[in-house]
């Protein structure tokens, strides 16, 4: 008799910062404003905690692989506003990198 080896079920997909980052433009949408700390807390309840960390003050905050492949997909239609934390669709007097 011959022995049989069972195979290994495949490894579930691994969730990358491009898939999260694809779904942060889905929630952009039509909205006028994606707001940080909105975003920040639906990433946490739709991926879970393995794609949100504590920044220095200990607000969750969205990781830099993800907002790296954020700003890949989003350079030429979203700015980050800094004041008020959030991102807002591109106008045509925009500056190339963003508004302060």
């Amino acid at each position: 008799m011959e022995d049989v080896i069972a195979e290994e079920p495949p490894a579930p997909e691994k969730t990358t910062a491009r898939q999260v980052a694809e779904w942060m433009v889905e929630q952009m949408g039509e909205r006028s404003r994606l707001i940080q700390e909105v975003i920040v807390r639906k990433i946490k309840k739709e991926w879970g905690d393995d794609w949100v960390e504590k920044n220095q003050n200990g607000n969750l905050a969205i990781p830099r692989a993800v907002l790296k492949e954020f700003k890949a997909l989003t350079d030429d239609t979203l700015v980050w506003e800094r004041s008020s934390k959030s991102w807002r669709k591109r106008r045509p007097n925009d500056k190339a990198r963003g508004v302060d």
